[in-house]
């Protein structure tokens, strides 16, 4: 009886308040791990601490955006030389919406994500977009690459 109270926990004051310690600190590291990944999202305000990373995610984003000039939408910057002229007033709007058709019209399908770049294509709406080319002459080289 006399080692009966004398082992353990239960009288006395050991150390197994560092257990609810620790606890306390891990659930205070995951909500500020947590705090520091999202942090920097579109979702949450402040700055995250990707460091370099951040622009390279910044990058991605725009890239899969609907309004991205990256080579997913844009693939030779075509669009992006027709709104410029059309911003320096060197296209009528009229113009501008038969460029704006023309590219339409000659960017690859939804499907076809896989397809190799073509440059010659890409030299043709570049020429088209600069005013180089009328839309039949463009629709003619279109058609002769196909």
């Amino acid at each position: 009886m006399a080692h009966a109270f004398g082992y353990g926990h239960a009288f006395g004051f050991g150390l197994g308040f560092l257990n609810f310690i620790g606890t306390l600190v891990f659930f205070f590291f995951m909500i500020w791990a947590l705090k520091m990944v999202f942090a920097g999202s579109r979702f949450g305000p402040g700055r995250s601490c990707g460091g370099h990373w951040r622009q390279k995610m910044a990058e991605r984003y725009r890239h899969w955006s609907e309004e991205s000039d990256a080579p997913a939408h844009h693939p030779d910057g075509a669009m992006k030389v027709a709104r410029d002229r059309l911003a320096s007033s060197e296209l009528r709007p009229e113009e501008f919406e038969t460029i704006k058709q023309g590219l339409k019209d000659s960017q690859p399908e939804a499907g076809d994500h896989f397809r190799r770049h073509d440059s010659a294509l890409a030299t043709a709406r570049l020429r088209f977009a600069k005013g180089e080319l009328s839309r039949e002459e463009f629709d003619a080289v279109r058609k002769a690459l196909a």
